[in-house]
């Protein structure tokens, strides 16, 4: 037996493409409730995605060439101001370059959640700045430090030692080595 087809793009409905916008016009609307009205960046990032609807997707997310995937039955069952968030969260990992970041760190699949966890939390912190609720846990939520990049918080949740980590031994407090020659020991200079 063969597996029946993935779901793929289909063309964007009416209604999705309105509640699209609507979710768009809420988020950099100087009458939103958030502070995104002054964010004239946010606007351009938002209105640059390329909807691509899909029943693949569980809600909607966005891939490095700024396609934004939607789910055509999650977008018309949810309210425009819960939209709202997820586009954003989705436009601030773009507009932090964060899928060629993570090129550059060498994220692989073994280490990819420690990344997807990462630059959520720095995602987190930029809709809390513009007031709006983050679907994904923030720094605090994670026992980490705020206002760090996605790479110090991924450093942090993958084990790798960090610049201030205080775990590591300092070698300037470690006992000097004993001299076990029995002679005078060895002027270094």
């Amino acid at each position: 037996m063969s597996k029946p087809p993935t779901p793929g793009p289909q063309p964007i409905g009416r209604d999705t493409s309105d509640r699209l916008s609507a979710a768009k016009l809420w988020l950099v609307s100087t009458d939103s409730p958030t502070t995104c009205g002054n964010m004239p960046y946010l606007a351009t990032a938002l209105y640059s995605l390329v909807p691509v609807v899909t029943e693949a997707v569980r809600d909607l997310t966005t891939d490095r060439y700024w396609r934004l995937y939607i789910n055509s039955t999650w977008i018309a069952a949810t309210d425009i101001p819960d939209v709202a968030p997820e586009l954003a969260h989705a436009v601030w990992h773009l507009l932090a370059d964060h899928p060629t970041r993570a090129d550059d760190m060498g994220i692989r699949p073994a280490t990819a959640d420690h990344w997807r966890r990462a630059a959520d939390a720095t995602v987190a912190e930029m809709l809390a700045q513009a007031a709006i609720p983050s679907p994904v846990p923030g720094p605090a939520e994670l026992d980490l430090r705020p206002g760090r990049s996605a790479e110090e918080y991924y450093a942090v949740l993958s084990g790798l030692p960090t610049a201030d980590d205080t775990t590591r031994p300092d070698t300037a407090d470690a006992p000097a080595e004993e001299n076990t020659s029995g002679g005078e020991p060895e002027d270094p200079t």
